[in-house]
Parts: structure tokens; C-alpha cells; sequence
């Protein structure tokens, strides 16, 4: 039996799927791509890294004898390698294979030909039942606007922690407020939040990382309504025929509000972009990013200060003073912040002698998107 799939569709499906499978090879199976080719006139593709699972159906006539498994990337290499084809076959075949002493094996293998070249591959392939055990999530799904969550995961994700041991912050938080949510993430020396207008959960879901940065990765390449479904374990996003899916995390998240700082000595607004380039600019000299940034707005003076390795560079910038102040901060913290928040002016309440957090946010908005930072003590 053979499964016909467009050759295209096929190749931006496994070039997805191949985000989310590891790189490292500590279990190969983790490696490898679920076809299901019984599914209804289509092709079910999955892939896990086990935090997080992700499936594509995609439209194709005939079928596939029984569900395997194949190496995702080097299945993706032979699709893209038959972009001269409007359409590939899919074909299982079991076959005996001698082994090193001369003993017949079955062996599984999948046959990836093109329609019009008439080229043929033949992949070594696996059985389904290696493949990790695959939960679909329930539930009545949400339609959500693509555009707002797409804006409040650009604003959030950068802050999320990358230490897999901190697993409570290595997560994004969705949490209900009224009728919006507040998405927040944080790292434990800097936050970011963003509100959306309209209530994705009923009570706060924790996401992982692994999940977000790839619905991140997704949505620009959408128009539809991301359907969000959460049931008693599980929670998944699906948009443009890609489910996300991955089992919700029961963990404390921190009490970000306290984080948030409310009072400041200094209160003044800058441009995003100028800024962005002045502190490339006056941070040239430095080998790595761990390097302190001065931002000073006194009726003085205006500018950008950095110290490297002995030399110091300064770099007037414009600025419209409320409250006259200076703050000290890693490079990398006001560069993500402000890329994270985009072009245009940027409103910045800084502490008193950089003794807690400074908050950053758009100076256009009072309750949409913003960034907490820690300074450097001065």
C-alpha cells in the first residue's frame, strides 16, 4: 500500500517537527518521526522530546500498511531533496535481511519516491510501538486571536529561565485576570508580562519552555485562530493543522507581583532603537555580554556609559525627564527588554542607586507589556 502526500506540504511539515525533536542522541527514538498513515485520507506525523509533543495531519490519498517510525532528519533531507516533484509516495515494506553471522532479520523499511523524477529512497524504519506513549489532549478548545498571543510571546519568552533544574520557572504562566490573562516569564533576575483580551485558562497553566518558543516559532506563519485546549493533565495549542501538546506542570510559581517594583527615583523615556544601537556602540570593546550599562537622564546629562577593559565610552542619547535618574544594568537584560518590547519610546522607572529593580515598559501603554531588570549595585 502506498500514501501519495504533496511533496511541499510534506517538507514544511518535517522541517516543524524537526524543531522539536532533540539533537542529542542519549535516546535515539527521541529522534525519530510516528507516521500514521490510517488516519482518514491524511498522514499523521509526530515527533516528542518528551516535555512536549507535536502532531501534523496532512492531506494525502492512499495509505500506509501499518504505523512506523524513521529518523525525522534524514527524512527530511530526502523530502527537500525531491522539490522537483509536485507529489512523493510513502510505501512500508518488511523485508529479510541477513545479519554479520549469516541469520535472517525483519527488517522495516520506508520507501520515499517521487512521483515525477521517479527517484527512490530506502529508510531504515522502526515499529510504532518504540515510539513514546502519545496522550491527546481533550477538552472543548478556545479560539484565540493569533495576533495578541504572537505579541505577548514576542514580549515574554526571552525571560523565561533555561535551567531545566529550576523546573517551576523554566515555564511561561498563563494567568486569568477578569476577562484577559496575563502571560508572564521570568528567570529570577528579570521578568516580562503581557496582558492579552481574553481569558485563555480558568486558572493559572504553566507551559514549558520547550512549548512557547516553538508556538512562537509557529504562529507567524498563520492566519487562523489558535485553538487552545486544557483538560485535567494536559494542555495544547493548534494552529495551521500543527498541534502542540504537553502535560501541565503542578509547580509554585513565584509570586511575580512582588518582583514588580512600585517605587522610583528616577522616571524618563528613550528611544528603543537609539538605545539598542548606542549600547552596541559603546560596548564594541567587550568579549562577551556580561558587561554593565549606565543610563543616565539628569538635567545634566543625557547618555550611555560603559567601562571596558580600562577604557570608557560614553554616547549622548535623547530623553524626555519626569524624574531625573540613572540606572546600571547587564547588556544583555536592556538589549532582550527593549527588543522584546519594539521600536518606539520606551518608559523607564529606575530605583535609587540601583538598590532593587527597574521597570520598562512602553511608554504608550500604562497596562500592556513590560520588563523588570535587576541592576548592578553601584
Amino acid at each position: 500500500m502506498k500514501m501519495i502526500v504533496n511533496q511541499k506540504e510534506l517538507s514544511k511539515a518535517l522541517t516543524r517537527l524537526n524543531r522539536i525533536a532533540p539533537k542529542k542522541d542519549t535516546m535515539p527514538i527521541l529522534g525519530h518521526v510516528l507516521l500514521n498513515g490510517l488516519v482518514g485520507h491524511k498522514l499523521k506525523a509526530v515527533v516528542t522530546n518528551l516535555e512536549v509533543f507535536s502532531e501534523i495531519l496532512i492531506e494525502a490519498t492512499g495509505a500506509i500498511s501499518e504505523p512506523l517510525t524513521v529518523e525525522v532528519l534524514k527524512f527530511k533531507k530526502i523530502v527537500a531533496a525531491l522539490s522537483s516533484n509536485e507529489s512523493v509516495s510513502l510505501e512500508r515494506a518488511d523485508v529479510k535481511e541477513k545479519d554479520y553471522r549469516g541469520m535472517e532479520e525483519h527488517k522495516i523499511k520506508l520507501i520515499v519516491s517521487g512521483l515525477d523524477s521517479g527517484t527512490a529512497y530506502t529508510l531504515p524504519a522502526g515499529v510504532a510501538a518504540e515510539f513514546p506513549t502519545i496522550k491527546t489532549v481533550g477538552g472543548e478548545p478556545k479560539e484565540v486571536p493569533t495576533k495578541d498571543l504572537l505579541a505577548a510571546l514576542q514580549a515574554t519568552t526571552y525571560a523565561i529561565s533555561n535551567d531545566e533544574y529550576r523546573y517551576n520557572i523554566h515555564t511561561l504562566s498563563f494567568e486569568p485576570d477578569g476577562d484577559e490573562t496575563i502571560i508572564v516569564a521570568t528567570d529570577g533576575h528579570r521578568l516580562a508580562a503581557a496582558r492579552v483580551p481574553f481569558r485563555t485558562f480558568d486558572g493559572q497553566v504553566l507551559i514549558p519552555r520547550g512549548m512557547a518558543i516553538e508556538l512562537e516559532k509557529m504562529l507567524p506563519l498563520e492566519s487562523d485562530d489558535v485553538l487552545v485546549y486544557n483538560d485535567d493533565g494536559h494542555v495544547g495549542f493548534e494552529v495551521g493543522g500543527m498541534m502542540l501538546h504537553a502535560k501541565k506542570l503542578e509547580a509554585q510559581y513565584p509570586d511575580w507581583r512582588q518582583i514588580v517594583p512600585k517605587n522610583f527615583a528616577g522616571d524618563f523615556t528613550i528611544d528603543s532603537q537609539a538605545l539598542c544601537a548606542g549600547v552596541k556602540r559603546i560596548t564594541a570593546l567587550a568579549s562577551g555580554d556580561i558587561i554593565g550599562v549606565t543610563i543616565v537622564a539628569t538635567e545634566e546629562e543625557s547618555c550611555l556609559k560603559a567601562r571596558t577593559d580600562g577604557v570608557d565610552a560614553t554616547e549622548p542619547i535623547n530623553t524626555t525627564i519626569k524624574m531625573p535618574g540613572e540606572f546600571v544594568v547587564q547588556k544583555p537584560y536592556i538589549l532582550d527588554a527593549a527588543k522584546a518590547l519594539g521600536p518606539g519610546l520606551l518608559r523607564m522607572q529606575v530605583p535609587e542607586n540601583n538598590i532593587s529593580a527597574a521597570k520598562i515598559s512602553r511608554a504608550d501603554e500604562d497596562d500592556g507589556s513590560f520588563a523588570v531588570v535587576m541592576g548592578i549595585r553601584i
